[in-house]
């Protein structure tokens, strides 16, 4: 396998982990503290924003290249974000949950990709990845609508599908990494198999190429001949 393959490859498993386990411990903190739990979310977003710009600020003064740059300006934007979400978390809670639901749809949009791929690789387990999918998508969809009365009832809502996702990916990930790896190493012994096919055609034909120009050099060589017969015969004939 190629070094890229294998930095591919990496990457994936990196994320095969770190991201459900991520989704898990939120959904956990939902569960189980459900009042708090969007608020320091959005906090920690806000912190995350504040301390983003102040990098990008002082990025940008420690650096001696600084025409045309506009790490600046992007700091001081992300700046004034954080401390403005900072302030104001309150009135983007429900914004946060509804950024959440379209993750979540978008996520089951492409597991429906990754089920149809499935399918079509003849991948085992493709059905199960779609109803994974259908349930992600109808979670999303629930977290957008806001069916519920009780605010509590709806956070603790949100921390099981969280869960749920993370344990799926976690699951799907390592699974459909494994498929993906063994579906190359057939794809590439295909592929060998191809070329050492086309290697035998190209040389068969040249191979017929060879013969059917020495069938014409000894089909002009006998007519040469039988020429010369002629006219030595024709000769022999004035002779008499």
């Amino acid at each position: 396998m190629s070094e890229n393959n294998k930095s591919f490859f990496a990457k994936i498993k990196v994320q095969s982990w770190f991201l459900p386990l991520l989704l898990i411990v939120v959904g956990i903190f939902f569960v189980f503290v459900p009042e708090t739990s969007i608020s320091l979310i959005c906090k920690a977003i806000a912190v995350g924003l504040i301390a983003l710009g102040a990098l990008l600020i002082l990025y940008y003064f420690i650096t001696k290249m600084k025409f045309n740059s506009k790490t600046l300006i992007a700091g001081a934007i992300a700046l004034g974000l954080g401390i403005f979400f900072f302030k104001n978390y309150k009135s983007f809670t429900g914004i946060i949950i509804t950024v959440l639901g379209i993750l979540l749809i978008a996520d089951g949009v492409t597991k429906l990709q990754s089920a149809y791929d499935s399918y079509r690789l003849r991948i085992k387990g493709w059905g199960l990845l779609l109803t994974f999918a259908i349930i992600t998508i109808a979670g999303g969809i629930v977290m957008i609508i806001k069916p519920f009365d009780s605010t509590k009832v709806f956070f603790i809502f949100i921390g099981v599908i969280l869960i749920y996702q993370g344990l799926i990916d976690f699951l799907n990930n390592n699974i459909y990494v494994k498929e993906i790896k063994k579906k190359a190493s057939d794809y590439k012994e295909i592929q060998k198999e191809r070329r050492e096919e086309k290697r035998v055609r190209k040389e068969n034909e040249e191979k017929r190429k060879q013969e059917a120009a020495q069938r014409e050099e000894e089909k002009a060589a006998q007519k040469e001949q039988e020429e010369k017969e002629k006219k030595a015969a024709e000769q022999k004939e004035k002779d008499k």
